[in-house]
Order: structure tokens, then C-alpha cells, then sequence
């Protein structure tokens, strides 16, 4: 049941297409944290290689901004999330699961609250591929709490992420609301609704 749920609820290549893009604007934010000057220079080099899908020399000058001495807490959180990026262009999803987490992962308080369904979105989506269902878990309870509410897309992605993280009565929950929302609407509920409903209920000897 779960990785048909999973083919269905969302399509990696596109979601992490539009992650890509998203990830690779411009590090310099006009309000908030800003990054370091050493840092920001070769992350721009970074966001021009990247740009022309120059892969190896966007690499490269993330190495260079990893090497900056006295870096910043939203530092390391923007370099990883332009590592991030560069492997999802390399359709390298192992790697990008691994930097999205040492971006998000040591110190969730730098992350900005505008950014935050932007980049647990891919966290979540990278940590499902990758089957690391705590961190999956994690990521989805941060997703239900975004503003704006998570569409019903990652919705349903989240729903997936509690059921297969072990939360049975939060994804039942969860679906359950999907269903009524649904016959409400005069709409057929959508099968990965139901098949975690019941998968739920039978997981808790319900």
C-alpha cells in the first residue's frame, strides 16, 4: 500500500524540479537573517554554475563557502540548502536528503517562518524517498503547523509521513478529515484516504 500511496500522492521529479528552482533564488533576503559577505560571495558563483547546470563548479564553490571560517548559524542553514539544490539538478536524491538535513536539522530556530513550508516540503518529500520515516515523521509535523496550510497535495504527503512514521491515529485523523472534506464537496474520497484509514484501524487492532 505505501509506495503505490507514495506514486500517487506526488511526483518526485516535479516536486523537487520546482524545489530546485525555489532553493537556487537569490541567498541575499531583502529583511531577516542575512549571510556573511565571505559566504555570500561564493554562493553567488554557487547560484550562476547552478543556473547553467554546471553542476561540478556549483559544488565547488559550495565547498568554498563550507570553508569560511566563523560562519553563522543561517550560514551553514543557506550553504546546505544550496547543496541541496545542486544535487537535486544532478538528480542526486541521497545527497540532497543529506544536506537538506544538516540544513534544517541542528538548529530549526534559523530558519526563517516564511521559509519554513518551502523547505520541509522537499525535507519531507527527500526523507520519504530515502525511507527515513523518523525524520520523515518529523518534518510532517512541522508541515501541519505552516502558514499558509499545506495544500492537498503535501497534505497527503503528510499523511503518508505519520502513517509510515508510526503515528497511526494522526494519519487516520488526518484522512479522515481529507474524506469528509471530500463527501462535503459532493466528491468521491480519494483512495489513499480510505486504504490509510483501514490500513490504521488495522495496524491498531481497531
Amino acid at each position: 500500500m505505501t509506495s503505490k500511496f507514495l506514486l500517487a500522492a506526488f511526483s518526485a521529479s516535479l516536486l523537487l524540479g520546482a524545489a530546485h528552482g525555489a532553493m537556487a533564488a537569490d541567498p541575499k533576503p531583502a529583511a531577516g537573517p542575512k549571510i556573511s559577505a565571505a559566504v555570500l560571495k561564493p554562493l553567488q558563483a554557487a547560484q550562476a554554475a547552478n543556473n547553467k547546470k554546471d553542476y561540478p563548479a556549483a559544488l565547488a564553490a559550495v565547498e568554498q563557502a563550507k570553508a569560511v571560517p566563523d560562519r553563522t548559524p543561517y550560514d551553514n542553514y543557506m550553504i546546505h540548502r544550496f547543496a541541496m539544490s545542486v544535487h537535486i539538478g544532478m538528480n542526486d536524491y541521497p545527497g540532497a536528503d543529506a544536506e537538506i538535513e544538516a540544513a534544517i536539522d541542528p538548529d530549526p530556530s534559523v530558519i526563517p517562518e516564511a521559509d519554513r513550508a518551502a523547505i520541509y516540503k522537499p525535507a519531507l518529500q527527500l526523507a520519504t524517498m530515502q525511507k527515513h520515516n523518523d525524520k520523515a515523521l518529523a518534518y510532517a509535523k512541522v508541515l501541519m503547523n505552516t502558514t499558509p496550510p499545506p495544500d492537498a497535495e503535501t497534505q497527503s504527503m503528510i499523511v503518508g509521513a505519520l502513517f509510515r512514521g508510526g503515528d497511526f491515529a494522526g494519519a487516520a485523523a488526518m484522512a479522515q478529515k481529507n474524506v469528509d472534506a471530500a463527501v462535503a464537496a459532493g466528491k468521491p474520497p480519494a483512495r489513499s484516504d480510505l486504504d490509510i484509514i483501514m490500513g490504521a484501524q488495522v495496524k491498531q487492532k481497531d
